[in-house]
């Protein structure tokens, strides 16, 4: 019986995350179909910050070092400059286990990188990011590839040719028997559901928060208002019959596998950071998935348990679940 060499191989974005903590933003509301608030600053003013550090982020390397961390054996794919900060990156993804033998490299621009502001002011920790997707934009997956893992997990795309390159990965799982777990990015987000079809159908787990998954499917119907959760989940099955993921801050987790829903209430814990909250979920949740063979409700409080532990410190990674 054939034994593939990973257990999981993460492909998606990178970056070098850099936090600045201030006390000076001031949040705003906006009622519309999907509720939205703003942290805001004032026009021309000096913003001091209290701390400014760094650490590795990225849909791609969150969920690869929880994978690792959790005793999985984790490959990622992912594009870097190994001469702009490449090579930091994968001395980090080094040092947590992850295996880098298939990162690609790129001289076209700098690795990615993203600048967070924390308002340690407000009570949720909420942030902003501002993301630059330098080298992620020139990862290419290579359809005659041979993958040796029994699962995918896949995160952004932000190349113009990422349709194509999901194109790529939907024919690997099909010829390799690749189960895919799938966290859609935000130009994945912005072009709608429609375009996702083709993969959607071969998606064993897919993770959207609730802003995302109101947003995918407003861009094929109209709402005079923000739909159930349990609707949206039924409109994500059409698409994606295996099991639906959504998850809702501090509302908790939902689940629909096309004959029962699931709800896993939100921890309470003392919340400094959120930034890479939902990798951790994702990452405890597939990894109980895969361990509690395709339990929904063991896997939900591991993935609740790994995104509260994550928020109780500044970065994406820093208080991930180690191997139990």
């Amino acid at each position: 019986m054939f034994k593939a060499k990973y257990d999981i191989i993460t492909i998606g974005g990178v970056t070098r995350d850099f936090f600045v903590l201030t006390e000076k933003g001031v949040i705003l509301s906006k009622k519309n179909i999907v509720a939205k608030k703003f942290l805001s600053f004032e026009l021309g003013s000096k913003i001091y910050a209290q701390s400014l550090r760094s650490s590795l982020g990225g849909g791609a390397c969150n969920t690869a070092v929880g994978f690792s961390k959790l005793g999985l054996k984790t490959s990622i794919k992912i594009c870097v400059n190994e001469k702009e900060e490449g090579d930091w990156i994968k001395q980090k993804l080094k040092e947590k286990k992850v295996d880098i033998s298939q990162v690609v490299n790129t001289n076209k621009e700098a690795s990615g990188f993203s600048f967070i502001i924390i308002d340690s002011g407000i009570k949720s920790k909420e942030h902003i990011i501002f993301s630059c997707r330098g080298a992620n934009k020139y990862l290419k997956i290579n359809p005659k590839e041979k993958f040796n893992t029994k699962w995918f997990y896949l995160s952004s795309f932000s190349g113009d040719n990422w349709q194509s390159q999901l194109k790529n990965i939907n024919q690997i799982i099909k010829n390799q028997n690749i189960k895919l777990a799938f966290n859609p990015g935000r130009r994945q987000i912005n072009e709608g559901i429609s375009k996702l079809k083709f993969i959607l159908k071969n998606t064993q787990v897919l993770i959207l928060n609730r802003e995302e998954a109101i947003e995918l499917i407003l861009l094929k119907h109209y709402y005079s208002q923000a739909p159930h959760i349990k609707l949206l989940l039924k409109e994500l099955y059409v698409y994606s019959p295996n099991l639906i993921i959504i998850t809702d801050g501090t509302n908790g987790v939902y689940a629909y596998d096309g004959k029962k829903f699931y709800k896993q209430k939100s921890l309470k814990v003392k919340v400094i950071d959120t930034t890479g909250a939902g990798d951790a979920f994702s990452s405890g949740f597939i990894f109980g998935f895969i361990k509690y063979k395709g339990d929904i409700k063991k896997a939900l409080k591991l993935g609740v348990k790994n995104g509260a532990s994550v928020v109780k410190k500044i970065g994406a990674q820093e208080e991930l679940l180690d191997i139990f």
